[in-house]
């Protein structure tokens, strides 16, 4: 009968989420999975060596999430559905697992498979699962009950070896996994009778080992312990005791979101609570009263009270008494929403011994409500502008969902909506934080910048700067706009900044080499063009631009042979790169080769080079080769991409009066 149920759970679990394998990789998934070389090229070693987002300073390590990652792309390289596919299976095992951690602890199968149907289904879960990087969640809570319920086993090697061993799994799937040994402590105080105290006492001596042994590990890879903290802590800047005046306040919020999980959102915002209101002792008070549940049920109702403290117990890490980075996240419930899941196990048993029938009927309209709403907030991740659209419709004070939205539209290449965006992220920035969003006005720049808006664009950039000087994009970006304006030395201090914040930017290298060719500084632009070849992660497309600005350094400095060398060079890397035939085409034409420069024209203009300026190049030659059709042909097409060009309307004129004295039509 128990596998039945186990077979079924399964089913329940996956099958609401199964629309999630037509989902893309969203926000945080394109940095941690597609950008992360540990994901494509890590050995086991880089893995447990790396941090999790490759930056100590952020405070996370998790390489068994990583490592799960690394062998989804082994599997089936960068396919999101093996990736949405291993969350569904995780999901559904761990569903499994809260069945069978409560029937060992129970002994009750109505309450487990209720609460363990009621957890699958709970809507709240669908940031864990739908979201490829909420993994580490899920991951964290099935090692977690996998090491409570092995201890909870007959006294035997197993059940004193392994927990501590899965208890270490959980630790480097996510962080909170460090609640495990507060939830033993109060398992074994509300019930006494099921863990002897030799065996509570062994178990306690051999987790603090382990965690001593994570702590050390932890420390020597981020060189630190706790993270996100300082500027990226939410609640950085304001008043130093608005953190446990919010506490109230996010409790209750998560607490809600665990009963009436329907109004859903990535982002949720609200004004923290800085000074003693109505509202705060309305919600302490209500926090003391959920304290004397847990207390005046302690010895009557151990298993109510477990519920109530499994729930703040895993929840605690969320409360900001320890800093984080965001305020509320439904993928934190993923863990403390099993205590909620068993209190309403306990529930729909009274309720179903009372009314067998009506009971039945409930539960399955509540779960089949939960089913549907699961279904159809997984649409909400099915890429990124779907996501953030969702986001700032359902909560339109969420600068995160602005500001994102507006990010996603530009790389489709909308700047009016973009522009609109991201304006309105920027409204709803509180003064305190505008130093943690100075990446919204560097975007905005990057809006105003291509759409030929260059004082404003330079003026979001400064101000990004202003927040944040720690942007190297933001200055390589405001170095492209003096490029641009053709103010090389600003260009190239600018560069220089955002080269000091990142050395060995191949992008920032070749932009100060190109600076230093517009100065005519050869000697400088090749010292740059040579350090950037020195980079082993070039790309073969970089690497053909440097060797196209070394090929035209060293024509400028009379050296004709070595630079023909250097365009060889990147003929040999790519013979279907429009610059390097350009380039060539323009050394030939200098050289008085016009007809072998006439053929490089034509092969850049194939490839792709800019239409104008090649067509217009060929007609000039061709006239001059007295080849007037063949002339008129090219200035004509010119002509179509740029009607107002009087110069090729005046060649028009001149090839015409040309044939008319020939006595050409």
């Amino acid at each position: 009968m128990r596998k039945n149920y186990l077979l079924l759970l399964f089913l329940i679990a996956s099958l609401p989420y199964l629309n999630t394998l037509h989902n893309d990789f969203v926000y945080d998934d394109k940095e941690l999975i597609l950008k992360n070389k540990v994901v494509k090229e890590g050995r086991l070693k880089d893995i447990f060596l790396t941090p999790f987002w490759g930056k100590e300073e952020l405070g996370l390590w998790r390489p068994i999430t990583l490592l799960s990652f690394r062998w989804n792309y082994l599997l089936g390289d960068f396919s999101p559905v093996s990736f949405h596919l291993l969350n569904i299976f995780l999901h559904s095992l761990t569903s499994i697992l809260v069945f069978l951690f409560f029937f060992k602890i129970t002994k009750d199968e109505i309450i487990s498979i209720f609460s363990a149907v009621i957890f699958s289904l709970h809507p709240v879960h669908v940031e864990a699962v739908s979201w490829i990087v909420g993994r580490s969640e899920v991951l964290s809570t099935l090692f977690l009950l996998l090491s409570f319920y092995l201890l909870l086993l007959k006294n035997n090697l197993s059940s004193l070896l392994l927990p501590p061993v899965f208890f270490f799994l959980s630790l480097l799937s996510k962080e909170t996994g460090v609640v495990l040994p507060l939830l033993i402590i109060a398992y074994y105080f509300l019930f006494p009778k099921r863990i002897s105290r030799k065996k509570f006492l062994i178990q306690l001596l051999l987790f603090t080992i382990t965690f001593e042994i994570y702590l050390h590990l932890r420390i020597k890879i981020l060189k630190g312990l706790i993270g996100p903290a300082g500027e990226k802590e939410y609640f950085y800047g304001y008043p130093p005791l608005t953190r446990l005046l919010t506490f109230p306040l996010i409790f209750f919020h998560y607490l809600k979101l665990a009963f009436f999980p329907f109004r859903l959102s990535v982002d949720y915002t609200f004004p923290p609570i800085t000074c003693i209101t109505h509202v705060f002792l309305v919600l302490t008070l209500l926090f003391l009263l959920y304290l004397a549940v847990i207390f005046f049920t302690f010895k009557k109702k151990p298993l109510i009270s477990f519920s109530l403290l499994f729930f703040l117990l895993s929840l605690f890490p969320y409360l900001h008494i320890i800093p984080i980075g965001w305020l509320i996240g439904e993928r934190f419930l993923y863990l403390p929403s099993i205590g909620i899941c068993v209190l309403l196990g306990i529930l729909f048993k009274e309720f179903f011994n009372r009314k067998g029938k009506i009971s039945l009927i409930f539960l399955s309209l509540l779960l089949i409500s939960f089913s549907i709403r699961i279904i159809v907030r997984n649409r909400a991740w099915q890429n990124e502008e779907i996501l953030w659209k969702t986001t700032a419709r359902d909560n339109p004070h969420s600068i995160r969902a602005w500001y994102n939205l507006g990010t996603s539209v530009l790389k489709k290449g909308n700047l009016k909506e973009s522009l609109l965006y991201l304006k309105k992220a920027i409204s709803l920035i509180p003064s305190q934080k505008r130093k943690k969003f100075a990446d919204i006005y560097h975007n905005l720049g990057i809006v105003y910048a291509k759409m030929g808006k260059t004082e404003e664009a330079e003026e979001m950039f400064k101000t990004s700067l202003k927040y944040n000087p720690y942007l190297p994009s933001t200055y390589n970006n405001l170095g492209n706009l003096y490029f641009k304006k053709g103010k090389m030395k600003e260009a190239i201090k600018c560069y220089r900044k955002s080269l000091k914040l990142d050395p060995h930017n191949p992008v920032v290298l070749k932009n100060i080499a190109r600076a230093y060719l517009r100065l005519s500084e050869t000697g400088k632009c090749k010292e740059y063009a040579s350090k950037t070849l020195s980079i082993p992660s070039l790309t073969l497309q970089q690497r053909v631009e440097i060797l196209n600005i070394l090929a035209i350094a060293e024509r400028e400095e009379g050296n004709l042979s070595r630079s023909y060398d250097y365009l060889a060079q990147a003929l040999r890397i790519d013979r279907n790169n429009y610059l390097t035939y350009y380039n060539l085409a323009v050394f030939l034409e200098k050289d008085g080769k016009r007809k072998e420069a006439i053929e490089n024209y034509l092969r850049a203009l194939n490839f792709g080079g800019p239409p104008s300026l090649i067509l217009k190049t060929l007609g000039r030659l061709y006239l001059e080769e007295g080849e007037l059709e063949k002339s008129e042909k090219f200035f004509k097409e010119a002509l179509k991409l740029n009607p107002k060009d009087w110069r090729i309307k005046e060649w028009l004129r001149k090839i015409k009066e040309r044939k008319h004295n020939r006595g050409i039509s």
